[in-house]
Order: C-alpha cells, then structure tokens, then sequence
C-alpha cells in the first residue's frame, strides 16, 4: 500500500493553517496555434532550478505546471505565481516560436504522440488503450486543486462529505459544454468517486482496484492522494485567474465545512 507523507515531508498545517496547491495543464502550439507534440523538447529546460514545478503529461502536446502548496491565507499570490511559471515557460517556447494555449479541448485531429516518461509509466498505460480511447485522453486538458490535510483520517472525513458536491463541482469547472468529461469518462468510465467507511475499507478499495501501490491509478474526479490532500480534478482548463481564484476558494470552503 501507498507509504502516505507526514504533515513535515509536505508542510501540510491541516484545517486550521489550510494549504493548496494546483496542477495547471496546457497545450503546446505553433504560432499559428497548431497543438503540437514538443513538450519534449521544452520540458528539460524548465526543470532546473524549478523543483517539481514543471511535469509531463500523456500528451506529448501538453505540460503541467505544480503551484504551491501555499496557505490558505495566501490565495492573493495565485495570481503573481501562476505568472511567474507561465512567463517561465514563455521564455522557453519563444526560442522555438511557441506558444502555450488553455483551450480545454483539442481538435480530433491532433497529434496522438505520448510523452516519453522515463519510467515508462504513460508507454505502459498507452499501449494498452485502443486508439479511440488514447484520443479521448489526449485531447483534454484540465486544472487540479489539492486541500491538504494533516492526515489521512481526516482527508477520507473530508472526502466523503466533498464528494457529495460532485455534481455542483463539475458544472462550476465546466468550460466546454461538457465535452471535456464526456471525453474523461470514455477513457475512464468508473470515475466517479465513491464514499469511503474507513482507512481500511479505502486501503482494501485500493488494493482491489488497482491503485494500492500508487495512487495516481485512481481516476477519480475527486481522490485523495498520498501527501495527503484531497484532490478536485473536475475543473476545466480556464485561462482566467480570478476564476481559478474561485474554484480554491470553493474548494477550501467546502473542506473546512465539516
């Protein structure tokens, strides 16, 4: 089973100093805005001297910036913060006339090329999925929002009442008539998240689905992770901040309401 981070491997505070962080995916374009697969060529020159906050994703089209975590009585540098990693990025795809783009999704004729993640992980889960399907998953884009929580006992407490919200959660992100679910569910019907009665009974869940060993195999629109947070992955890409202010907000609002 999953070894979960301490409250200090992670700086989480738990409810009463709540943290945050957010995972913004985007697509890689031309300057014509042509969604291209060369995040392989301009992801190695962001990682240094930006830990963790650059990553790949199962697009070669796509990259994924990591904000955070942040206190809860910080939301006003969101804004400054997801500047700074955007013009980071911008300086890079300048070089390559290159551009970054946040419509949450793609045309169905764009190119299908997975990134080559050294571990093998996203190659293993490609080679399995009919071409119908890895288009469905290469084609959206979204944005995450992790609460953290200074335990696991708590994030599963936090969990099950959150879930509940699904539905009033999916329509606040939806930014695309709901195409951009509809394409999630196709690649993973079962996502929809499920209550939990206890440690046990999420330990026993994980095992038996597929994801004991490593969390990120649930696909859960709602699902806590190993540091631990709750994680909302029902938002749409948006390219606008405010708005990304206000799904955080709702987010912490909602765990702090237990």
């Amino acid at each position: 089973m999953t070894t979960f981070k301490t409250q200090e491997d992670c700086l989480m505070k738990g409810l009463n100093g709540l943290t945050f962080g957010i995972e913004r995916e985007y697509w890689i374009t031309d300057r014509e805005g042509v969604i291209v697969p060369e995040a392989p060529l301009v992801l190695p020159q962001l990682v240094h001297g930006h830990r963790g906050q650059f990553k790949y994703e199962l697009s070669a089209c796509q990259i994924e910036t990591n904000c955070g975590p942040l206190t809860y009585t910080s939301v006003s540098q969101i804004i400054p913060a997801q500047r700074r990693l955007e013009d980071a990025i911008r300086r890079v795809l300048e070089v390559y006339n290159l551009k970054l783009d946040l419509r949450p999704v793609a045309d169905e004729d764009m190119p299908l090329d997975v990134y080559p993640d050294p571990t093998g992980r996203y190659a293993k889960i490609a080679s399995g999925m009919p071409e119908t399907i890895l288009k469905a998953a290469c084609r959206i884009i979204g944005t995450h929002i992790h609460i953290g929580m200074p335990d696991l006992e708590t994030a599963l407490r936090v969990y099950n009442r959150v879930i509940t919200e699904c539905d009033a959660l999916i329509h606040l992100g939806d930014k695309s008539g709901g195409e951009r679910l509809r394409l999630y569910k196709m690649v993973k019907p079962d996502c929809m998240p499920t209550p939990y009665d206890s440690v046990a009974h999420f330990k026993t869940c994980a095992e038996e689905n597929g994801y004991g060993e490593d969390l990120r195999n649930c696909w859960h629109l709602i699902r806590v992770t190993r540091f631990p947070t709750v994680e909302f992955r029902l938002f749409d890409a948006t390219e606008s901040l405010e708005e990304l202010i206000s799904w955080v907000k709702y987010c912490a609002n909602l765990c702090l309401d237990i």
